[in-house]
């Protein structure tokens, strides 16, 4: 969703204009169903107020593009300036406020903005939940080749001095580690057909239209989202897991657990199989075999045979 204000406005202002300003985005975001936004994320900002608060710009990402390019230009002139793109997540809190997740990439740590966003965000009314380094198809979310370990799989130790038990371990840590790496990226993959192509259709009021495309990839959102949780589950089990190894996999499963996407999904994937089975109550001559649709045609000739039989005789009498 475009921001109605240009980031260079919005940097100019005094602090509580912009903390209305975001405020009211924020709300509406919320109020239209969105639950994620594009972000840039300035560690420190004066305001024209002379007050040094964390500075965020939402928008379109046509306009966090534009920001962030303005921002790398500004830091050949200042090494200091410590700022990050990504992505904002919005869900309701405990006791109904709404709380924010980033999930970013730039020349700025998590803990830093924990800290620097943390005032700001109480005087907006506004709860920081967490930040994270990378993307929220990291924890959760996807977008297209932003997972990093879910491609990377890990060599076996061949260091000459590792024994034979060490090297069994290592081998069935491996295994393991192929084995939640392809669940993840199934996941992920699974995920951005989702929320690309069923959500859209979820907001849209009028005119939506479910096929068994739509079915099929809500309902491989949801399987593939369990498999996942499955085999973290396995792993858990173990003394030696690769979660341990992969903190952002375990993110991954942390997220999908603390935002209960199970239970969404699982909601999304029986809305669309019941949008589904109400727009095909009847069956249509397409979702017939070749079998089947010969049959009804040699039933049709028969009948077509039996009419011109009956008006024969009539025609004769």
């Amino acid at each position: 969703m475009k921001f109605p204000i240009d980031s260079s406005t919005m940097r100019g202002m005094p602090a509580n204009m912009y903390i209305k300003k975001i405020a009211t985005f924020l709300k509406k975001l919320k109020a239209k169903g969105l639950t994620e936004t594009p972000c840039v994320v300035i560690d420190s900002h004066e305001y024209s107020c002379g007050k040094i608060y964390a500075f965020t710009y939402y928008g379109s990402q046509s306009q966090i593009n534009v920001l962030f390019k303005e921002l790398q230009k500004e830091k050949k002139d200042n090494k200091s300036l410590a700022f990050a793109k990504g992505f904002c997540r919005l869900s309701d809190g405990a006791s109904g406020e709404l709380e924010l997740d980033f999930a970013l990439k730039g020349f700025i740590k998590p803990d830093q903005v924990k800290k620097s966003k943390k005032k700001l965000f109480m005087k907006m009314g506004v709860t920081l939940k967490d930040v994270v380094k990378g993307t929220f198809a990291e924890v959760g979310e996807v977008e297209e080749g932003s997972v990093d370990e879910v491609n990377e799989v890990p060599k076996e130790d061949s260091s000459s001095g590792a024994t034979q038990s060490v090297k069994t371990d290592e081998k069935s840590l491996e295994e393991d580690s192929k084995s939640i790496l392809v669940s993840a990226s199934t996941y992920v993959k699974a995920d951005k057909r989702m929320k690309e192509i069923i959500l859209p259709l979820l907001r849209s009021k009028t005119g939506a239209v479910y096929t068994k495309k739509e079915l099929e990839v809500a309902k491989t959102a949801y399987t593939s989202l369990v498999d996942f949780l499955d085999v973290c589950a396995k792993e858990e089990g173990k003394q030696a897991n690769i979660l341990d190894e992969k903190p952002k996999l375990k993110a991954l499963k942390n997220s999908i657990l603390d935002n209960l996407l199970k239970k969404k999904y699982f909601k999304i994937w029986k809305k669309v199989e019941s949008e589904y089975k109400k727009g095909n109550e009847s069956l249509n001559e397409e979702d017939l075999n070749e079998e089947e649709q010969a049959k009804i045609s040699r039933i049709e000739t028969l009948l077509n045979e039996i009419k011109e039989l009956e008006a024969l005789e009539v025609n004769q009498s």
